[in-house]
Order: C-alpha cells, then sequence, then structure tokens
C-alpha cells in the first residue's frame, strides 16, 4: 500500500513539472525594496512588511539573522535563485545584510 501511494504521488509531481515547467522553493520576495535597507536604520519590522516572515531565523555571532529566499528550477531554463540575509544588532536594526540573485528581474 506505502509503495502504491508512494508511486502515485511520484507521478503526480512529475506530471506537474511537466506540465507546468518548473517547480519553486520558498516565497517569491519583491527585490525593489533591498536598495531602501540602510545599516543602523532600517528595523526588522520595516523588513517583515516590507518582505513578509523570513524563511529562516537564526544566530550569526550572538546577533538574530533572517533569510529570505527563493529558488526555481524550470525544465527549460535551469535553475534561478535569490536570498537576502541580513543580521540585526541588540535592538533589532540592520547590522549587516547581503542580497544576491540570479532572476532576470534583479539583473
Amino acid at each position: 500500500m506505502k509503495r502504491k501511494r508512494l508511486l502515485i504521488s511520484v507521478l503526480i509531481i512529475s506530471f506537474l513539472f511537466i506540465f507546468y515547467g518548473c517547480v519553486g522553493v520558498g516565497k517569491n520576495f519583491k527585490s525593489d525594496k533591498v536598495k531602501d535597507i540602510k545599516i543602523g536604520i532600517t528595523t526588522a519590522e520595516e523588513l517583515r512588511d516590507w518582505f513578509g516572515p523570513p524563511d529562516k531565523k537564526g544566530i550569526d555571532n550572538g546577533d538574530n539573522s533572517w533569510t529570505y529566499f527563493y529558488e526555481k528550477w524550470s525544465l527549460f531554463g535551469g535553475t534561478q535563485s535569490k536570498e537576502l540575509y541580513v543580521v540585526f544588532d541588540k535592538n533589532w536594526k540592520v547590522k549587516s545584510f547581503t542580497f544576491s540573485s540570479n532572476l532576470p528581474e534583479d539583473q
């Protein structure tokens, strides 16, 4: 029974991949606000308003960090992704951040 369910699941996922031509992971956050991030000024609350809740939360050398991530695989276009990684100071203001993307709209 489990084997049959697994086979059906694989077939459905394969069909969707072929039919739609791409699969995505994460939320496709809007990159246009990245240019507005200012170190020591922009707050975590502002980032949440601009990008929504982070995909991951963590600790970087004792400071809180958030990660926003989106990746999509296309049957015909390869892999495209973008990531915004933010480290906050003790007052929840941006201490540092990095943004990388190979999506056409971010070039």
